[in-house]
This record gives C-alpha cells, sequence and structure tokens, in this order.
C-alpha cells in the first residue's frame, strides 16, 4: 500500500519482483482527528506570536529594570556628611555649592556630578627636629645634658635659628591647625602635600619671629601662643597660607622648649639663675623696706618720704621759706592732721609705728620734765621762805633729809662705836649676806627690765600686723 493506502500496482512479467522491505507501511498514529492537516503557513504564524509575545515581555521587563537602574542613579546622588566634615557640591567639574553641612545632601552623581568631602577636625604637626640639635636613635632616650657639647655646629644635619641679637638657639614648636573653607583647600592643595606645607609655612613664620627677638627673650617665652615670639610666627605662617588660599587656619603655635647652643648651656644656665637670685633678691628688698617702712611710720610713711625729699631739695636750693613751710607740714603729718602731697597718696590720721612710738614718748617726757621742774621750782620758792624767816633751821632739816636718804642707800652700812672712842680702825669685808642681797635685787630689777621690754616689742609687733591687716585691699 502507498502511503494513503492504496495498494501498489503489479509489475509486469519482466519487471522484478519488489522487495518486502520496500512496502511501506499504513500510519498507525493520526495527529487530529477530525480536522485537515494545519498548513505551514498557519504553523509560521504561531511561531511568529510566540516570538513577539516573548519579545514584549522582555522589553517590559528591560523597562522596568531601566527605570530600576535610574532611580538608583539618582538616589545614589545622596550621601551622608559627617560630623567634623563639610561638603562640597561638584557639577560638570567646577564647584556648585560649597561648606555644606553634615547630614544628607544631594550632588549629580557621576559624571554629571560628585560630592566632595573634607574634613574639619583638628589636626597638628610637630616641628621636633627642624631647629633642633641632631639626635641619634640610640641618644633620644638620654638627657640633653648628657649630649655631646661641641663647640660649633653643622648645618647640613643640625637645626638652629638665628636670634635679633645674632646669637643661635634651638626651637621645638607644635601647630594645630583645621580646614575652615573647604573650597579653597579642595583647590588649592592635594591632602599629601597638605603637612608639607603647612610645616614650611610655620618654620617661615619661626624663622621670621625669632630674628626680631633677642635670645634673652626668646628663652624667657612661656610654652603658650601668648608669648610674642609664638604669636608673631603664627601670625606669619597665617599670612604665607592666605595667600595660597589654602582653606586652613592654623589655631595654636606653641613653643614646646628652647635653649642656647649645647657648648654653651651651662653658661646661659648661669646667668639665668644669677638673673632669677637678682630678681628673688630684689623682691625680698621690697618686701624688707615694705616692712621696715610700715613697722616705722605705718600707712604715713609714702606721704613721710615724699615730704622728707621735699625739705632736702628746698635745703639744696637753700630755699628756707619753702623748707620752712614743707618742715611745717611733716609735723601736721606726725601730728595726725590730713595733708596732700604731690607724688603721693593723701594722708589721713596719724603716724603709726615706732614713729608713733617715739613721739609718744617725747610727748610723755616733755610733760614729766615740765612738770618736774614745776615742781622743783614750787619746792625751791618754798624753802627759800623758809631759808629768809629761819635760816638754821631750815638748814638744819635739809641736814638731816640728806643723812636719812644716804643711810636708806642698800649700799650703805651702819656701825655702832663705843661712847668715847677716839680712834676706831676696822678691817672688815663686806657683808655676804648684804652683797647676796643686792645681786638678788640687781638681777630682780634687770629681769624685771627685760620683761617690761619684751612685753613693749610684743605690743608693737602686734600693732603692726594690725596695721598690715588693715592695709590690705578687700
Amino acid at each position: 500500500m502507498s502511503d494513503q493506502g492504496q495498494p501498489l500496482p503489479e509489475r509486469g512479467p519482466g519487471e522484478p519482483q519488489a522487495s518486502p522491505r520496500l512496502t511501506r507501511r499504513a500510519k498507525s498514529i493520526t495527529l487530529r482527528q477530525g480536522s485537515e492537516m494545519e498548513s505551514p503557513g498557519a504553523l509560521m504564524d504561531a511561531a511568529h506570536k510566540s516570538l513577539a509575545d516573548a519579545l514584549r515581555i522582555t522589553f517590559g521587563l528591560v523597562q522596568i529594570g531601566m527605570v530600576v537602574l535610574a532611580a538608583l542613579y539618582v538616589l545614589s546622588g545622596f550621601q551622608s556628611v559627617k560630623q567634623n566634615e563639610q561638603g562640597i557640591r561638584l557639577l560638570f567639574g567646577k564647584i556648585d555649592a560649597d561648606g555644606l553641612e553634615p547630614g544628607f545632601q544631594f550632588s549629580l552623581p557621576a559624571p554629571l556630578g560628585e560630592m566632595v568631602k573634607v574634613s574639619t577636625g583638628a589636626e597638628s604637626v610637630d616641628l621636633d627636629s627642624e631647629f633642633w640639635v641632631r639626635v641619634s636613635p640610640a641618644d633620644k632616650e638620654k638627657p640633653i645634658d648628657s649630649l655631646p657639647k661641641l663647640p660649633k655646629l653643622n648645618p647640613e644635619n643640625e637645626g638652629a635659628v638665628l636670634t635679633g641679637d645674632g646669637n643661635v638657639a634651638h626651637t621645638q614648636w607644635k601647630a594645630s591647625y583645621r580646614r575652615v573653607k573647604p573650597g579653597e583647600y579642595a583647590t588649592s592643595i592635594m591632602p599629601t602635600d597638605e603637612a608639607a606645607i603647612v610645616r614650611a609655612a610655620v618654620q617661615r613664620g619661626v624663622v621670621q619671629a625669632v630674628s626680631q627677638t633677642s635670645i634673652e627673650d626668646l628663652l624667657k617665652q612661656s610654652a603658650s601662643e601668648r608669648a610674642s615670639v609664638a604669636a608673631n610666627a603664627r601670625d606669619v605662617a597665617q599670612a604665607i597660607l592666605d595667600r595660597a588660599r589654602s582653606g586652613i587656619v592654623i589655631e595654636q603655635l606653641i613653643l614646646k622648649d628652647k635653649m642656647p647652643p649645647l657648648y654653651v648651656r651651662d653658661s646661659f644656665a648661669k646667668v639665668q639663675t644669677a638673673a632669677s637670685n637678682a630678681g628673688t633678691e630684689q623682691d625680698k628688698a621690697r618686701s624688707e623696706r615694705e616692712q621696715k617702712l610700715n613697722k616705722v611710720a605705718g600707712a604715713a610713711a609714702p606721704a613721710l618720704l615724699a615730704l622728707i625729699r621735699q625739705y632736702e631739695l628746698q635745703t639744696e636750693k637753700n630755699d628756707q621759706p619753702a623748707a620752712e613751710k614743707v618742715l611745717a607740714t611733716i609735723y601736721k603729718l606726725l601730728d595726725g592732721e590730713p595733708v596732700e602731697v604731690e607724688d603721693a597718696a593723701i594722708a589721713s590720721g596719724a603716724a603709726s609705728g615706732e614713729v608713733a612710738s617715739i613721739l609718744a614718748q617725747a610727748r610723755l617726757y616733755r610733760s614729766e620734765i615740765v612738770n618736774q621742774r614745776q615742781s622743783q621750782l614750787i619746792s625751791y620758792q618754798a624753802k627759800l621762805e623758809q631759808y629768809k624767816s629761819n635760816p638754821l633751821a631750815m638748814v638744819n632739816r635739809e641736814w638731816q633729809e640728806a643723812i636719812t636718804a644716804m643711810y636708806a642707800r642698800e649700799n650703805v652700812q651702819l656701825m655702832a662705836s663705843p661712847p668715847g672712842t677716839r680712834t676706831l680702825e676696822l678691817l672688815l669685808n663686806a657683808d655676804p649676806d648684804i652683797l647676796r642681797e643686792l645681786d638678788i635685787l640687781r638681777k630682780r630689777k634687770e629681769a624685771q627690765d627685760s620683761a617690761a621690754e619684751r612685753e613693749r616689742k610684743q605690743q608693737e609687733s602686734q600693732h603692726d600686723v594690725d596695721r598690715s591687716l588693715k592695709m590690705k585691699p578687700k
């Protein structure tokens, strides 16, 4: 049978018989029943439709992916600026915004834009070897005084500064700085060169500032920016950084250490010690002067000194009226009257201290002498009247009073002789009991005088303390 189920044609007598293998079998499977076979064109349309559907789905997925990528691209422009940082927004390579504060900031992503972050935290550089003696690694832990003291310096490996008076010194510095203008910093400074630029600016400032200062003033500088050398060096270094538009501000420049060359270090130390001792002695002398002036005259001492200088000046000029006028003012001040003195404070109240004590003793002595002389005058006048009325009785009474006073002396000893004795010769030593009593009395009087003197000095000392406490400002 053929493919359509028809029988094969018969062969003639001369034709060979067909082989059984070449006989085609009828189809055993019917793909579709009840319909005709599909044409090749219909099959191609179905394939094209399936391909179009697949392409449409793929294109939709590509569109969604592109939208997502675009969104991610835009969101990548949001960046976080941390604390101690400031941001710079770049657009097509140029600065669009400067000094952006910490927080989320937006900039167009690369290649259209960029967000540059600049740290504004404190930074520091140490200048420990630029102006210091050369110290080998093995000698770094040793004290400075143990280093070799050579009489010369080698500029190739040893640092130093030249002072204004032509001397050489060694110094060490520390500079603290911040980046306060991120735009200028990012435009002008490479981060890898930042420390070197600041170091070079500080070196130039130090050289210029020290060249205007003597070595004595340099060695007196303290480790503080308020010191004149450090302040001048900072100003010079800052001016250099400003001219370079670096955006960097030096906040503090500290003079860590300073010293003269090692070869003359001991001599400088002796000079400084002598100067320090001289200052101490001067302060001690001023304090002692104030104490003595306060002890002698109290608060009136400055006015008294000014008046005494005026009196001496007028005396040298032989201006007697002016000298007497100044002397009268001195007397008024000593008497406690307030006076006004040129180049001195207005003194009010009486002078205190030893001057007051001397004046009090003088007034007491004057009063005692006046009273004593008046009493003597009254007694003389009374005795004169008695003598005029009865001379013999007056002389006898005076004689008796004189004898009684003589006998009352401690060193007078009375001895009785037998009546009728014309000549009496005695070879006797002083009575030891009497001498002992006299010695006891003498020592007792000395002790009383010493106690009285101590009490007087204690009162004066207490008076000086009270005066000094009153003079202290509240």
